[in-house]
């Protein structure tokens, strides 16, 4: 939500499951990702807008549920992560404050900055298929890749690129 939230959470009877958190990075963006019920088989539902007044009032928005098993995994990652943030993530309490920035910190390690995270493996994941798609196009002029071997190929890529990410964060932290 892009605002203020009129939801307190923690309210006995009313409001006891659920969590409102805000992450606020560099780039001021949200998903407008919305989840009901427990984590294991959770509704998702995706859409073109935020929960605003403006929005829902005046606008023809639309919100879709996610049916497909494997994106709904991806989708349910993507919050875990944002939801493991130590350096950004902030949780509105029932009193109506909202926790300190690095709350969730634990004391001696680095901050995780989720937006971050993902940015780093945005970058990964593309350049992954950047070489995926060169080899491709290698071997369709010396012979046919199979699609089987092309998403192994792909994976492979992905995963070395991730590897490579480890690493790379090691070396920011001065680690190695």
């Amino acid at each position: 939500v892009r605002g203020i939230s009129c939801i307190v959470p923690g309210v006995e009877g009313l409001t006891e499951n659920v969590r409102v958190v805000s992450i606020v990075g560099r780039l001021l963006e949200h998903s407008r990702i919305y989840g009901f019920g427990p984590h294991d088989s959770m509704r998702l539902y995706l859409s073109s807008a935020d929960l605003m007044t403006r929005n829902m009032e005046k606008r023809v928005e639309i919100a879709w549920p996610v049916l497909n098993d494997g994106l709904r995994r991806k989708i349910v990652d993507y919050v875990d992560t944002c939801l493991a943030d130590t350096a950004k993530l902030r949780e509105l309490l029932p009193n109506g404050d909202y926790t300190p920035l690095r709350a969730f910190a634990k004391e001696g390690e680095e901050p995780f900055d989720s937006q971050e995270h993902l940015i780093r493996q945005a970058q990964i994941d593309r350049a992954a298929a950047v070489r995926l798609e060169a080899e491709r196009a290698s071997n369709k002029r010396g012979g046919q890749m199979g699609r089987e071997e092309a998403a192994a190929a792909l994976q492979a890529k992905i995963a070395e690129g991730a590897a490579a990410a480890e690493v790379q964060a090691k070396i920011d932290k001065g680690d190695a």
